[in-house]
């Protein structure tokens, strides 16, 4: 008889119980036979609600993992994405889990494409469908330089913005990778038509200065900085390219009244959400702003859920700065607020800590 009927016959709504033996008991690796039946009882179940996804999970790792069958695996993400429509009623949760499955699909076809440049261009296509779905998923640097790779330029400078702000405050190295693909690309006259990812490249070399070797910093000011001028006369309203004069100036030269006139201008230009998280701005502000973050029960709830699933999680809020008596509307603002389990988050300081050392 299978283990999940066996345990559920002692404990019948264990559902925790029944995710812990099944990840965590080594023995049931060797038997797949074992774990399909396992986890199509679980899928076959309507008491498993959403821990169907455990079955589906453990699906996809026999025939994927286990007994190399990418078609079979790829048939049970498909039908994950027709059981979520039913299992998650919060649009943007539901958004967010088909986002994954789509991203685990398209990583599918990617590695089992046996250099078949129809089946790569399967997985990006299934990737922007992801990006799409929900644009601050794990993956989307590896993602952006995919499309990068291929010219595929429109998608690409969409992808990798969105990445370069969300990922900013963390290690993540596809920053570096995009980086240098771009430089390679600007040198070959590639990017002259494309101002969001000249911007992009000449802010990702001033902050990957080691790499392109920049050992001062006024090494990137008498290098470079005569390039952006000059792609800022070509793309006067680009707010890359203006932040990129700004930094230089602020941080390297020490002229903050130029960098003081650059920052200014970034409210005249266009897309400031790829550095500064501002979504839109309606109108220039000459008075003190006023936002409010507001989170319903259910919100609270989800994170919650969240954070004891994984430990840590990124939540997007989005909301709009006006004045003290919110009769006037300046912008429309998207922040990132990280959420971590307290012991979780001590322990992952402490290793960070010992590394620093």
């Amino acid at each position: 008889m299978a283990i999940i009927k066996e345990i559920l016959k002692q404990n019948p709504f264990d559902i925790d119980m029944l995710t812990l033996r099944m990840r965590l008991n080594t023995d049931i690796f060797e038997n797949t036979s074992q774990i399909l039946e396992d986890a199509t009882f679980i899928i076959e179940n309507d008491q498993f609600k959403q821990d169907k996804m455990v079955g589906y999970d453990w699906l996809f790792w026999v025939y994927n993992d286990s007994l190399s069958m990418p078609d079979k695996a790829a048939e049970v993400i498909e039908e994950q994405l027709v059981e979520i429509q039913t299992l998650y009623k919060k649009p943007y949760i539901k958004d967010e889990k088909e986002s994954e499955l789509l991203d685990k699909l398209a990583l599918l076809k990617h590695n089992n494409n046996n250099n078949n440049n129809k089946q790569t261009v399967v997985a990006l296509d299934l990737w922007y469908k992801a990006y799409k779905k929900y644009p601050f998923f794990y993956n989307n640097g590896f993602v952006g330089l995919k499309h990068l790779e291929k010219e595929n330029y429109k998608i690409a400078e969409e992808i990798l913005l969105t990445h370069y702000t969300w990922s900013f405050d963390s290690e993540d190295g596809y920053r570096l990778q995009y980086g240098i693909k771009l430089k390679e690309m600007y040198d070959a006259k590639k990017l002259d038509k494309n101002p969001q990812l000249l911007g992009l490249l000449f802010n990702i070399i001033r902050n990957e200065k080691n790499h392109f070797k920049i050992t001062d910093k006024l090494d990137f000011y008498e290098k470079y900085y005569p390039e952006v001028e000059k792609w800022l006369e070509i793309y006067p309203n680009n707010a890359l390219l203006v932040t990129a004069i700004a930094n230089t100036h602020y941080f390297d030269t020490k002229n903050y009244v130029k960098a003081y006139e650059a920052f200014r201008l970034l409210f005249n230009c266009e897309n400031h959400t790829a550095y500064t998280d501002l979504d839109r701005v309606k109108k220039a502000a000459k008075e003190n702003l006023y936002a409010d973050f507001n989170f319903s029960k259910e919100e609270l709830a989800e994170i919650r859920a969240q954070v004891a699933e994984k430990k840590e999680v990124d939540v997007i809020k989005t909301t709009q700065l006006t004045n003290k008596e919110k009769t006037q509307v300046f912008c429309e603002v998207r922040k990132t607020i990280y959420i971590a389990n307290k012991a979780y988050f001590k322990e992952k300081r402490k290793k960070k800590q010992v590394v620093s050392a």
